[in-house]
């Protein structure tokens, strides 16, 4: 459920990330230990996906980004804080490679990593990093699919996380590596200067 949205106008892209609070909307009730999310929608590949940006956490009547692990906003755009109607999240953390054909075992960047059913992605940092909340669709044990996806050759690799355990007001992390297959083409997504 979107339940605040804003929009933020930049020259350029920030040094480092910026912090958001807003407050919560009148009309809506939110736990103290309820883990909403910020999210931009992106247009990747010809896809729209909703890339979740920061975490947010529930603090004296407003919803505030909390990153790290997450890039947090790094430059202009619309962004949306995100309350899943089970807002109890789990961390997963990993790195996306592939082998080259030369046996080199290379990053990739830019590639989409979901998770079963949730709306939100995550996209690879340039070092094949991500980290991405998982929400449930209740507080029981769940076998999660996340599924790293290249956008361009649409290469991708599935795994399954056993995530044994939701408590409220804490978030269990996971660790996921993905190597994808066939020496993946790594496209340069340096902007030009």
């Amino acid at each position: 459920q979107v339940i605040s949205g804003v929009k933020i106008d930049a020259k350029s892209i920030f040094s480092s990330s910026a912090k958001l609070s807003m407050p919560i909307p009148s009309g809506v009730t939110l736990d103290a230990n309820a883990k909403p999310f910020l999210a931009t929608q992106q247009t990747i590949a010809g896809e729209t996906i909703l890339v979740m940006v920061d975490s947010m956490r529930v603090w004296n009547g407003e919803m505030t980004t909390s990153s790290p692990p997450f890039d947090g906003i790094m430059g202009f755009g619309d962004y949306f804080a995100i309350v899943p109607t089970v807002p109890v999240p789990a961390l997963v953390t990993g790195t996306v490679t592939t082998t080259m054909p030369d046996g080199a075992i290379k990053p990739v960047s830019g590639v989409v990593v979901r998770a079963g059913t949730n709306p939100q992605a995550t996209i690879t940092r340039s070092d094949g990093t991500y980290a991405l909340y998982v929400y449930p669709t209740s507080l029981t044990p769940q076998l999660m699919t996340i599924t790293a996806t290249e956008p361009t050759t649409h290469i991708s690799k599935s795994a399954t996380v056993n995530m044994t355990s939701w408590v409220p007001g804490t978030v269990q992390n996971y660790a996921q590596d993905f190597g994808l297959p066939g020496g993946v083409v790594l496209i340069d997504r340096t902007p030009p200067k």
